[in-house]
């Protein structure tokens, strides 16, 4: 595994934990991170993640 991959891996470990712990500063400086790494990777990131959110029910 390249070393580019792995950080997005650790990365995406630690947006799963923010996302979690509903720490939307966090989330948001995890996503700059990622975008700063790979912008393709983080774009269909947040693209696909948009996408599940709509599809979910929300809970009351």
């Amino acid at each position: 595994m390249r070393t580019d991959e792995l950080l997005f891996a650790l990365l995406l470990v630690e947006l799963t934990d923010a996302v979690r712990d509903r720490d939307g500063d966090r989330v948001v400086h995890v996503l700059r991170r990622l975008y700063d790494l790979n912008p393709v990777w983080t774009d269909f990131l947040v693209h696909r993640l948009i996408t599940e959110a709509r599809r979910r029910p929300t809970a009351n």
